[in-house]
C-alpha cells in the first residue's frame, strides 16, 4: 500500500515515446499544436496527486533522459520512521 504521508519529495522525469503510444493505445500528445511537455506535466502531475494524497512532487518532461522510451526516471524522499 502507498503511504503518501512518509513520502516527503519526489521527483519524476517522464514522457511519451516517439511513436505516440502509451501501453499500445495511440494519444494526442504529438497531434496536439500545444507542446507534448505540457500534455505529460498534467497528466503526471494528476495521477500523483491522487495516489499520493498531496503535491510535494516535481514533475519534469522531456525525451531526454537516462530511460528507455516512453520510459521515465523517479526519485523519492521518503521518512523512514
Amino acid at each position: 500500500m502507498l503511504d503518501g504521508d512518509r513520502i516527503e519529495a519526489l521527483i519524476a522525469k517522464t514522457m511519451v515515446a516517439e511513436d505516440n503510444l502509451v501501453r499500445g493505445s495511440r494519444t494526442i500528445v504529438y497531434a496536439s499544436s500545444w507542446a507534448p511537455e505540457s500534455h505529460i506535466r498534467a497528466a503526471a502531475s494528476g495521477v500523483l496527486g491522487s495516489l499520493l494524497g498531496h503535491l510535494r512532487f516535481f514533475v519534469s518532461a522531456d525525451s531526454v533522459h537516462q530511460a528507455p522510451p516512453g520510459g521515465g526516471v523517479t526519485s523519492v524522499v521518503f521518512r523512514n520512521a
